[in-house]
């Protein structure tokens, strides 16, 4: 509105004001969209009756153990160091890894380490008249 002189007065503005509307606008906000997270968290976590939890947990542990025992027949049918049960030739239950190469660094370090011939003996020589290895 102008002034006696014909001057357009600028209005006041009261910055501290708008800025307390835009932080209460903000909060409604968050607070509308979190009602919203929980209102979707509720439909989607709805609880089940004791029967409906029954016949999950059952259709869960079939599926699980379904897969388990196809994957261990897939483990038994790959593997070259057991027979068709899943055991090595000394009845033990088989994990289906060959521990050779391991045992082997194993006795190539103990050999280094004591002093040993790097290669055994061979069976029925003068220095291994038993032929035990």
């Amino acid at each position: 509105m102008p002034d006696r002189y014909g001057d357009e007065t600028p209005a006041v503005v009261d910055f501290d004001s708008r800025r307390r509307v835009r932080e209460a606008q903000a909060a409604i906000q968050r607070a509308r969209e979190q009602r919203e997270r929980i209102a979707e968290t509720r439909t989607v976590h709805a609880p089940l009756s004791s029967d409906q939890a029954d016949a999950t947990r059952r259709h869960r542990r079939t599926v699980t153990d379904r897969a388990d025992s196809q994957r261990n027949k897939l483990r038994i049918a790959n593997c070259h160091l057991c027979d068709d049960d899943g055991y090595t030739p000394g009845n033990v239950v088989c994990d289906h890894r060959d521990h050779r190469p391991a045992a082997q660094r194993g006795m190539a370090a103990i050999r280094a380490a004591m002093g040993w011939p790097s290669t055994p003996p061979p069976a029925h020589s003068p220095e291994n008249p038993g032929g035990a290895e």
